[in-house]
């Protein structure tokens, strides 16, 4: 269980601070995998493409999740962020 709920955080995780390879200074990342371990501050990630990526964590990271929930679970002072795709008429 503990192991899905990594790999859930890890589906919607926005920005890394630090991708091992293929990363210009500063540029975010997204990453979307399973998470393979966390070993200290070195995250393995299966993408969903197959390649394995090694990620230094940052000793600040912080690590954002989203939770499916019904309106009805939706209460003053929660946080909600929605995604669309516009009317073609």
């Amino acid at each position: 269980m503990r192991r899905m709920a990594i790999a859930a955080v890890l589906v919607t995780l926005f920005v890394l601070p630090a991708l091992a390879q293929n990363l210009s200074q500063g540029t975010p990342a997204r990453v979307r995998g399973v998470v393979d371990k966390l070993d200290g501050q070195t995250l393995t990630v299966k993408s969903r493409e197959g390649e394995v990526l090694t990620i230094a964590l940052a000793p600040d990271v912080t690590i954002q999740t989203f939770v499916k929930k019904s309106l009805a679970d939706i209460k003053p002072g929660d946080f909600v962020a929605s995604t669309g795709i516009k009317d073609k008429g």
